[in-house]
């Protein structure tokens, strides 16, 4: 507080004495002289109820420059929006309560009669429920606390809680308002978000006459005036919200304070955008690139599986429905999420990024159902961050390196990859593999979750259908149809067409078999099954 004058003071003195209510207790000690002051040996004692020993004690510390005041208040005191150089709980007095400050050689300057309890003053000038002001001309505190205090002859009386003046005394250079911790509430507001404004304002000198919220759309317009109101020490929150806008607006604002003595004082503006809400399937876009790449987006749907650098996110069963989260955030399988993000296009795999809203809706949910498809057909964009399921795919490679090996049914090539779950495969080995479809280094790769996303393939292939018997001399002549993806069949003879289990056996490798061991004049009964 930086204060100047043109009197001779030869010591300190108590310029201000607040008896406000409740605990809106302050004192403001003034150094007149014409040299900084070491505080170490001051204090301030309180003589309560008449006491001639003090009640309670100050220490004061630090130095006090030529020209400045020093603030105390009790350390529960809200009345002024000022920081105060010492907050103290033993700064606790009624009006009828004699408050000394105390030097090295004694009493510098004392309000009251110490050992006498009374209110001194009358009027507006009185020491209980009022703000007493020390007169500028008066130069010299008075130290003697015996004799009768009258404050009417040293000091101007104003109302109960005024802190107007408080921070400063004599000829004051105006400070203007600070303004801080300009912040909304909810930070990342949805379309259906009001937002609160706040901010910590102060004046350094004075108090805060108003504060206001300008807030306009288009960044160069701010037709929009809310009034903020203390709602802290030293906070001022909107006294209405910003109301909730579109999908797609950004939102502007800044904050202005003007004090008592009609400076003002305007942040810098701050913004905040509402997402737009789509779903996955509008984000992919049905396409290699996302439509709505650099955009800020909100969608939801269940966790399907979890990685070290993000998880992944579908909605539902079906093509372009999956995508990739690349996130801090470390969520369960099975979690419904809602969350507000960057659209992007990492080397060419869509993903979400940046994320501003992180929302678990609900844990436990069901998976979305894999999509059951061939090796030689996953390699696709409509399949990126989808979860899929291939059967019966033998290895074909286990050197690719890097936690990869490859997979056929049949039907094409289709890589493994370890981003979640690492396995080392058997080299002609064929595999049952679920997993969710990622984009990387150039290929496209099935992303298993845990071990029981790979299992040897067990698969029961159909039965052989029209089979057809026909007898030549002494040989029975079966065949049939071909079975897709048999490598062999096994042959059942039996004299009971409801006992298999104790049939004779055979085996053949492709679609015919000829048996010449059949007895004559015997009815047999025969099962083929397709490996």
């Amino acid at each position: 507080f930086s204060v100047t004058g043109s009197q001779t003071y030869s010591d300190l003195l108590i310029s201000e004495y607040i008896e406000g209510s409740s605990n809106n207790k302050y004192l403001e000690i003034y150094n007149g002289t014409e040299g900084d002051i070491d505080l170490s040996s001051y204090s301030v004692k309180i003589y309560a109820n008449g006491n001639t020993a003090p009640t309670s004690t100050i220490s004061l510390s630090g130095t006090l420059a030529s020209g400045d005041v020093f603030v105390i208040a009790n350390s529960s005191a809200t009345a002024w929006s000022g920081t105060p150089d010492l907050s103290s709980g033993s700064l606790n007095f009624n009006g009828d309560d004699a408050v000394a400050l105390e030097g090295a050689s004694g009493n510098v300057d004392v309000i009251g009669q110490i050992g006498v309890q009374q209110v001194w003053g009358s009027g507006d000038v009185t020491t209980q429920n009022h703000t007493l002001r020390r007169k500028t001309s008066v130069t010299e505190g008075d130290s003697d606390g015996s004799d009768a205090f009258d404050p009417t002859i040293e000091w101007e009386g104003y109302a109960q809680d005024n802190v107007d003046d408080l921070g400063s005394y004599g000829t004051v250079e105006n400070n203007p308002p600070t303004i801080s911790n300009v912040t909304g509430n909810p930070e990342n507001p949805t379309a259906s978000d009001s937002v609160y404004v706040s901010a910590d304002i102060s004046d350094s000198d004075g108090t805060i006459t108003s504060a206001s919220v300008f807030w306009g759309t288009d960044g160069t317009n701010f037709p929009n005036e809310i009034n903020m109101s203390v709602s802290g020490r030293a906070t001022y929150t909107s006294d209405t919200p910003i109301p909730p806008q579109s999908q797609g607006t950004t939102v502007y604002y800044y904050v202005e304070a003007t004090d008592d003595d009609d400076a003002t004082t305007t942040s810098a503006t701050d913004s905040y955008t509402i997402p737009n809400i789509y779903t996955i399937y509008e984000i992919q876009g049905q396409a290699d690139s996302s439509p709505l790449e650099n955009e800020i987006v909100t969608t939801s749907g269940i966790v399907t599986g979890v990685a070290s650098s993000g998880y992944f996110l579908q909605d539902g069963s079906g093509e372009w429905r999956g995508i990739f989260v690349y996130d801090t955030n470390t969520p369960s399988v099975g979690d419904s999420l809602t969350i507000s993000g960057t659209v992007a296009e990492y080397y060419n795999k869509t993903e979400i990024k940046n994320i501003t809203d992180f929302t678990v809706n609900s844990s436990g949910n069901n998976l979305p159902a894999a999509i059951a498809d061939s090796t030689g057909n996953i390699s696709q964009e409509k399949y990126e961050g989808v979860l899929i399921s291939i059967s019966n795919a033998e290895c074909t490679d286990d050197s690719l390196g890097y936690g990869e090996w490859m997979v056929n049914d049949g039907s094409g090539d289709c890589r493994i990859d370890d981003m979640m779950y690492h396995f080392t495969p058997t080299l002609g080995t064929n595999y049952d593999v679920t997993g969710i479809v990622d984009y990387a280094y150039g290929n496209y790769k099935v992303e298993p979750r845990d071990s029981s996303d790979v299992s040897v393939s067990n698969t029961q292939l159909p039965a052989p259908e029209n089979l057809t018997i026909s007898v030549s001399g002494n040989d029975v002549i079966l065949s049939w149809d071909t079975v897709s993806g048999a490598s062999s069949y096994h042959i059942y003879r039996s004299q009971n067409p409801y006992d298999f289990n104790s049939a004779d056996e055979f085996t053949s490798t492709t679609n015919s078999y000829t048996d010449s061991g059949a007895a004559t004049n015997q009815k047999y009964f025969y099962q083929v099954t397709a490996e």
